[in-house]
């Protein structure tokens, strides 16, 4: 059997064993909890969002700064030929970076 409740939901009742079970009231319960974690996880996505937009915005900024101190370190750098002064300044700030840890090792 249907009713209608108080709020405008609809209440389902079922008769077993003798006895009338409220079944809806369970599942309107599982609906709010899944709504409050679901409005949770909302906010922890929202969250993370912002953490991600600010952490490619330091990493944006921390490579120009990257590539501005290796041309400045190309500038400053007394090369003994053209060329190799030509090599460093075509070789990704990435690449230097990772042939300076190789020779450190």
């Amino acid at each position: 059997m249907n009713l209608q409740g108080q709020s405008g939901q609809e209440i389902q009742l079922t008769y077993d064993d003798g006895e009338w079970q409220l079944t809806s009231l369970e599942s309107t319960k599982e609906i709010r909890r899944l709504q409050k974690e679901n409005d949770a996880l909302k906010t922890d996505n929202e969250e993370l969002n912002k953490q991600l937009k600010k952490a490619l915005r330091l990493a944006a900024v921390l490579q120009l700064d990257l590539q501005r101190l290796t041309q400045q370190a190309g500038q400053s750098i007394k090369f003994s030929n053209e060329q190799t002064r030509k090599e460093f300044m075509e070789t990704s700030p990435e690449e230097l970076i990772s042939k300076r840890l190789m020779i450190e090792k």
